[in-house]
């Protein structure tokens, strides 16, 4: 395949997975390729959907949070993900997930995924390129490991993120705070 194509296709499918998120796209959210996946065990679907609007809430102030956004999408089903525009260190790497009541099992589930196939498509542009150029695959081999490792320390850094957001989430499910007077 000739690169200027494969670029073009890097192109729409960045502007197609940001048009998705920003829309809010069900699909896009619910087939993401899930990296985190959490179940915390709930006593109602009422306090549950309570601790989850104060878990946004409560996002919204958290170091390295602030750029994470939500929206409910049923009463049983919410999407989140980084805002768009926001850069920088502190919300790196970009993350989307969703949050599912599971009334039957009486559990909610957290599933994190984070958004790269642009990403994926840009390092096989780059391997495809320097293998044009050096027509060896040998040669080819730093700069794809180099990507690779980029990959790897984004998909750790957003798994750690994901472990604070489901401890942040299992503090707000907390039944106690749901008591009535």
């Amino acid at each position: 395949m000739d690169s200027y194509y494969l670029f073009l296709i890097i192109i729409a499918a960045a502007i197609v997975e940001t048009v998705l998120s920003v829309k809010w796209n069900k699909f896009y959210f619910l087939y993401a390729i899930p990296v985190f996946i959490k179940k915390i065990e709930i006593r109602s679907f009422e306090s549950a959907n309570k601790g989850i609007s104060r878990f946004f809430n409560h996002l919204k102030t958290q170091n390295g949070f602030s750029n994470v956004i939500g929206k409910s999408f049923s009463d049983d089903m919410f999407f989140f993900r980084s805002k768009i525009y926001a850069a920088g260190r502190r919300n790196s790497p970009p993350i989307q997930g969703t949050i599912v009541i599971d009334d039957e099992n009486q559990q909610v589930i957290l599933k994190g995924s984070v958004g790269g196939i642009s990403f994926i498509l840009l390092t096989i542009y780059v391997l495809t390129s320097s293998l044009k150029t050096s027509h060896s695959f040998k040669e080819a081999i730093p700069i794809l490991a180099f990507l690779i490792l980029i990959q790897i320390i984004g998909y750790a850094l957003a798994r750690r993120k994901f472990n604070k957001m489901a401890e942040m989430l299992t503090e707000k499910l907390d039944n106690k705070q749901d008591k009535v007077i």
